[in-house]
């Protein structure tokens, strides 16, 4: 008997909100829901475009800080 494990993929990441406004200082999470829910791995790689790592940071749960206003 042979067992074979075929891996579940991911196919979709919802988020909770498409704009999140934080100011200097300020902190929020991003609420994400990865689907299907039985995926075999839901483990999510935050960070911010290049061009923006001035004014804010994430962590590796997804809590963004805002560093100095932009858009």
């Amino acid at each position: 008997m042979h067992l074979i494990i075929v891996p579940i993929y991911v196919s979709q990441i919802k988020l909770a909100e498409d704009i999140i406004t934080i100011k200097e200082g300020e902190s929020a999470e991003i609420q994400t829901e990865v689907l299907p829910e039985n995926t075999s791995n839901k483990e999510l790689i935050y960070e911010v475009a290049e061009e923006d790592q001035d004014k804010a940071i994430v962590d590796s749960k997804g809590k963004v800080t805002g560093k100095k206003y932009g858009r």
